[in-house]
């Protein structure tokens, strides 16, 4: 397969990542602290159900709010992208999200509570896609699949520091000043890398009717979104709602249950840079089935095991769910044009949060409501083992030269 020109000349010329551990840096600290803003309701969850009265079901909505945020946020991150730059945009981001988070700290009931939420979820959403841009943009594209790995430290520890963040302070704080507390942490490194973040000078592609329709029309955009939204399912959705599956289901305490979560995502930290090095050396192709299927499994394994065997089964499932990003965004990175990949990701990211981290949260809400919280867990692993059979089957190529 002949490779379009554009997807290699710019970026062969760039320099190694290893080159660009600033910008990589500054850019996983804007990433933690607009993907901590997502997830920092989920060890809160008991407390906020508690204090607004609100059910599993209810509660559990909040997730898809905020991934409706989310959403419109990517949508029209291209219209911002093309009328400032990269770097404006990342630097608009994460000052309307801390703002958004002050708000959300000042809610006292469950409709402005969604209003504030969606908020929250609507400048997060402006990040990714000049993120990405930047990253894909300023290095070489040998080097994507582990400078991809290291942006995705960020949602790693973000899934370890929000769960001992709310330990520590909820013993000095409520969950709102927790949101406000975050908020200003999310000023704080928007400023960093107003001052000191090198690159994204060039603007955005808008979205037109051309762009759209390369995308749209292309197979491989819809086969990896929806091994995207899967694995969001598998990772965020099940994550937002395990510190509730454990304190109602095998009867921890919420400190135990968050402290357990948080654990989990240690090696997770170290198996995000392995599977950016494993996409690397084996490819996209056969990396994304193997992923999928060792995901699927582990997720199975939490809905399923006893008392006994619960916090191993909570363990090898983070561990396993943070592998399909860097082999998703390098997928995405290879079938379309520079041109063509921020809007690409800001068309494929909202559909997969939509699904994975607001339509799976809540179908898990729904099901504990009503006795059946560990069948939702088995039924995304089922469907992340059918999505890698699926992969195994494609013969579509996902890489370079395929």
């Amino acid at each position: 397969m002949n490779q379009d020109p554009s997807l290699v000349q710019p970026h062969d010329a760039s320099p190694r990542f290893t080159r660009r551990m600033g910008l990589l840096f500054l850019l996983t600290g804007i990433f933690l602290s607009n993907f901590v803003a997502r997830i920092l309701l989920s060890p809160l969850l008991v407390l906020v159900e508690q204090d607004l009265h609100i059910g599993h079901t209810s509660a559990a909505s909040l997730f898809l709010v905020i991934s409706s945020g989310v959403c419109v946020g990517l949508l029209v991150s291209g219209y911002v992208a093309s009328r400032t730059t990269h770097k404006q945009t990342v630097v608009l981001s994460a000052t309307l999200l801390g703002v958004a988070l002050f708000a959300s700290s000042m809610s006292t009931s469950l409709g402005f509570m969604r209003l504030c939420l969606f908020l929250v979820g609507l400048p997060a959403g402006l990040y990714f896609p000049s993120g990405i841009a930047i990253i894909t943009g300023h290095i070489r594209s040998a080097d994507w699949g582990k400078a991809l790995a290291v942006h995705e430290l960020a949602p790693n520890l973000g899934f370890m520091a929000a769960p001992i963040l709310v330990d520590v302070l909820s013993r000095l704080l409520s969950w709102r000043q927790i949101l406000g507390s975050w908020g200003v942490f999310t000023l704080f490194v928007g400023f960093l890398f107003a001052a000191y973040g090198k690159g994204g000078t060039a603007p955005g592609t808008a979205p037109n009717y051309c762009v759209l329709h390369r995308i749209t029309t292309n197979k491989r955009f819809w086969i990896v979104t929806a091994a995207f939204g899967l694995s969001v399912g598998g990772s965020l959705g099940v994550y937002a709602l395990t510190p509730l599956y454990l304190v109602t289901e095998k009867g921890m305490e919420l400190e135990s249950a968050n402290a357990l979560v948080a654990l989990s995502r240690v090696p997770g930290i170290f198996m995000a840079l392995v599977a950016g090095w494993l996409v690397d050396f084996m490819g996209v192709k056969k990396s994304i089935p193997v992923f999928l299927l060792f995901t699927g499994a582990s997720t199975i394994f939490v809905g399923k095991g006893g008392e006994g065997w619960i916090s191993w089964a909570v363990f090898i499932q983070a561990v396993s769910s943070v592998c399909f990003f860097p082999a998703g965004f390098a997928a995405l990175a290879r079938i379309f044009s520079h041109g063509e990949r921020s809007l690409a990701i800001a068309m494929s990211v909202p559909i997969a949060i939509l699904v994975g981290a607001g339509a799976i949260p809540t179908l898990l809400g729904y099901l504990a409501e009503r006795g059946f919280f560990s069948l939702g867990f088995t039924i995304i692993g089922v469907a992340l083992i059918f999505a890698a059979s699926c992969f195994m089957l494609l013969r579509d190529p996902l890489d370079d030269g395929s």
